[in-house]
Formats: C-alpha cells, structure tokens, sequence
C-alpha cells in the first residue's frame, strides 16, 4: 500500500504432465493482480463511492504510489474483487431457513422485527439506448447499523441468495420476524418470499396512498353517471 516493494519470486518446476502448467509461483498464486490486500481494499471501498479516475487521484495523493496508476486500473482491480465475491457466494435455494420447527423454537425470540424496504427503478442506458431494473433496498435490524444492497435483477443470477446474505450478515435468527415494505410488484414479493419462517410482506404508504387516490378517482368518476353508487364507493 506504500508504494511498489521488489520480491523475490522464486518459479518451481512441476512434474511433467500431459496437460496443465510446467511452473509454480507462490506469489504469482498470492497476489495473481501483484497488488496487497491492502490496497485493493482501499481501490474498491473509494472507487465504489466516487470515480475511478478519482479514486486513482486520490491514492495517489495520500499514498506514495507510482504516478502511472489510472482509472481503468483501478476499474479492473475492482470488477476482478466483485467477480471473487461472487464465486464465493453460495448456491439459490428454494428455502434458506432448512431447520425443523423443534430447533427453531428453541432460539430466542426478539422482541423487534427486521426490517426491509424493497423498491426497483428503471436506468437508462445511452449507448444501448435500451432500459435495465435495478433493484435496490436497505436492512435495518433492531440492533446495529443499517445495510443498503442492489442488484440489476436481469443480469443477478442469484437475486434471493443475496438478499439473505444480507440479512444473515445482520444476524437474522430462524424465528425471527421480518417485515419487507415494497411497492407489491411481483418481483420484489418473489424475492421476499422464503426467506425466513416468519417474514410478512408489507404494501408500502406512498404506494398504498397512490393506490387509494386511483380508487378515490374513479369513485369521482362513478359519481358523474351515477350519483347513489358513487357515494357508496367513496364510503367504501
């Protein structure tokens, strides 16, 4: 992280084989971006908040790094973190809380829910000039700090997994209470669904309030042609 350090990097020779590589390097299989962990700790935390030609600016301005550091460098180290993230993260399951209702009464109750506000939003691609979901929500448990997620739903080939992940890494119980507060589109009450014994889907105000100002439209609307049951629909 304090500038570029020489190693000796010792290559062994492998016993001949039809197939495979002839050599071995060890620090060619510790650092395969010849970059500490250290670093690419620091390039992927700031470059997943501003810039990447920012973020290579800013190491260079704090940390005695060599001037030829660039923004697509710091593009590449970052994408090749996330795709290591991503083989580590396991399979999709139908159901996440697999123990029997013996164990899971065993666990304490808390007494708080978990909640999760889901929501998904339409981004424009210029280049493509095409339209692709997003899908974004945040976590706040009854103890501890809130988490926020998102995922491209098209593109995430695990979308249910990474949710639970993250409400895992918040220390969800298998008895506890999680309450998800989404627009009631079908996708988001898929991605709710299972995910623990206890979950209960929830229609949020503002689109609840949408929902209800359509109703009270169209009862203004009954009313113009009939006036009797366009009342009864506004009582309703």
């Amino acid at each position: 992280m304090f500038g570029n350090v020489t190693v000796d990097n010792p290559r062994y020779y492998l016993p001949p084989a039809e197939a495979g590589p002839k050599t071995y390097s060890l620090l060619q299989h510790l650092f395969p971006q010849h970059v500490t962990p250290e670093r690419l700790y620091l390039e992927t935390k700031w470059g997943s908040l501003i810039s990447y030609q920012k973020t290579a600016d800013l190491l260079r301005y704090v940390l005695p790094i060599a001037a030829k550091l660039m923004g697509t460098t710091v593009q590449q180290h970052l994408h090749a973190v996330v795709e290591a993230q991503e083989q580590q993260l396991p399979a999709e399951v139908a159901s996440f809380q697999g123990i029997c209702q013996r164990d899971r009464e065993a666990v304490p109750c808390l007494p708080r829910p978990l909640v999760v506000g889901l929501n998904g939003g339409y981004v424009r691609h210029w280049h493509k000039k095409s339209c692709f979901e997003v899908i974004a929500g945040k976590s706040i448990p009854a103890e501890g700090a809130a988490k926020c997620f998102g995922f491209v739903q098209e593109v995430d080939a695990k979308p249910r997994r990474r949710v639970f992940e993250v409400l895992r890494s918040q220390g969800i119980q298998a008895n506890q209470s999680v309450e998800f507060f989404t627009d009631g589109a079908s996708i988001l009450r898929s991605l709710t669904s299972y995910l623990g014994a206890k979950s209960r889907h929830i229609l949020d105000w503002f689109h609840l309030t949408m929902r209800m100002t359509v109703l009270n439209q169209y009862a203004l609307g009954v009313v113009q042609v009939d006036a009797t049951g366009g009342r009864r629909c506004r009582k309703a």
